[in-house]
């Protein structure tokens, strides 16, 4: 690699995303204060919601159908995030480095998708500096990248969704506008209040996005139509596997 700004900038990201992502692994532990139930009510150290998502994830592990009102389902939000917790907990067990694991890796990873985002709105690369700093020692995102809880899961696939969209990025006949409204429709079924990005998203294409509004208005149909269809289909499938006909 022969221009300087890309190795300063790469070297830049290994040390902040790196050390952000030891310090997460040092303090995963950290804090385990409440109680958090199994099936069979075994204890194990859990702090804020993950109470709630911990035996939701449990619950996707062990295959069980989820009866009307059965809290260990935490049907109040989407599967996704309970998915990826569930993951964690397969791979690494059921402890807090298991549940917490991938919120650690998204969370962390979140910080170079924001350089590249800010890297594609301003030719100043101070830009990108600042507001990765900015976001990699916010203490409210780093406290929830750290814990088993579902915000992570959705910021993380609403900033490769606008990191899609801002490179213009094509995967063979996907264009930007599909894959775009793939990854906000994977940040819907993680929370259903990435609502608020899918409309950011739509505003600043349809004002801002390159072509007369006829276009703009295609692309923003587009984006939308895929975001639906990819948080339907996903809702779908939970629905069929693992709720009963009376939920």
């Amino acid at each position: 690699m022969t221009r300087p700004e890309y190795r300063r900038a790469i070297l830049f990201l290994l040390l902040l995303t790196g050390g952000i992502l030891v310090s997460h692994f040092y303090t995963i532990g950290v804090p385990a204060t409440a109680d958090c139930y199994s099936k069979e009510k075994q204890v194990y150290g859990c702090i804020m919601d993950e109470v709630y998502y911990v035996p939701a994830a449990q619950t996707l592990l062990s295959g069980s159908k989820c009866e009307p009102y059965l809290d260990n389902c935490n049907m109040e939000h989407p599967f996704l995030s309970k998915a990826f917790v569930a993951a964690g907990i397969q791979i690494f067990g059921l402890n807090v480095f298991g549940w917490r694991s991938f919120q650690v890796l998204m969370g962390s990873m979140s910080i170079p998708v924001l350089f590249a985002i800010c890297s594609a709105i301003s030719p100043n690369r101070r830009l990108a500096y600042y507001a990765s700093l900015f976001f990699a020692f916010d203490t409210l995102f780093f406290v929830h990248s750290s814990i088993a809880v579902i915000d992570v899961h959705a910021i993380f696939f609403a900033l490769l969704s606008f990191l899609v969209y801002l490179r213009g990025t094509r995967i063979w006949r996907l264009n930007r506008y599909v894959l775009s409204g793939i990854l906000l429709g994977l940040s819907g079924l993680s929370k259903e209040t990435s609502v608020f990005f899918v409309l950011f998203l739509l505003s600043y294409h349809s004002l801002f996005g390159e072509g007369a509004f006829r276009k703009r208005m295609y692309g923003s149909m587009k984006i939308l139509l895929c975001v639906v269809a990819v948080f339907a289909l996903g809702t779908q499938i939970y629905d069929s596997l693992f709720t009963t006909s009376e939920v």
